[in-house]
């Protein structure tokens, strides 16, 4: 079972990653654990102006994960999943993309954190289980 740090853009404010509850329910995904950046920060009155109060927590509880399954569409603003991305990089924790815009625009000092970038949701949380040691995610 490996814990999975999902991030990255968002559906809605009030349910960021309604697609994390689709990866809980879904085999082979349901036997992992995925943490939710918003479970883990603080709720600040004003986070533009205290960013490292909502991301710091975050980026502390990196060490614990497996992988970092990133949702990045081109027009987002994502400095939270950069940061997290970064550190996991950095600790040498694979990182995966759910890539949701143009090949084209793909940011270079983004994509070199990566392992790997897919278009479809399930393709690259596939990936990113083997990475982290689950084989049988690209059998299902």
């Amino acid at each position: 079972m490996s814990n999975i740090l999902i991030c990255g853009a968002i559906d809605n404010f009030d349910n960021p990653f309604s697609w994390q509850g689709d990866l809980e329910e879904d085999e082979p995904f349901s036997r992992h654990d995925f943490v939710n950046p918003y479970d883990i920060g603080e709720d600040v009155d004003d986070p533009y102006a205290n960013p490292d109060r909502i991301m710091e927590p975050v980026v502390e509880k990196v060490d614990d994960i497996d992988g970092v399954l990133v949702s990045w569409e081109d027009d987002a603003f994502l400095v939270g999943a950069v940061v997290y991305m970064r550190e996991a990089h950095r600790k040498g924790i694979p990182v995966v993309l759910w890539y949701q815009g143009s090949r084209d625009k793909m940011q270079i000092p983004i994509s070199w954190m990566t392992r790997s970038y897919h278009q479809d949701r399930d393709t690259a949380i596939r990936v990113l289980l083997a990475l982290t040691g689950d084989e049988d995610a690209l059998l299902d």
